[in-house]
């Protein structure tokens, strides 16, 4: 199979479909016209790091500007 160059957007989506349970990485690797081996690196960080790094900053940033919401009457909070 012929190498073939993956946009920032195709990494992305590849991680996310994976990480619905949903896909395997056979099924991505069909999709995307790569090899199970090549989305295996892409999944565990091995290549795009510079998306991956740019996923992660992204996710930490929304969870930092999540605050834990009272429960009324309770003393506890409930972390989203």
């Amino acid at each position: 199979m012929a190498e073939k160059r993956l946009t920032d957007d195709q990494v992305i989506e590849i991680c996310a479909k994976y990480s619905t349970g949903a896909y395997t990485q056979i099924q991505l690797a069909e999709e995307y016209g790569i090899t199970q081996g090549n989305v295996s690196h892409i999944i565990r960080k091995r290549t795009h790091r510079a998306v991956h790094t740019e996923i992660n900053f992204l996710t930490e940033d929304i969870s930092n500007s999540l605050s834990p919401i009272p429960i009324k009457n309770s003393g506890k909070f409930l972390s989203i």
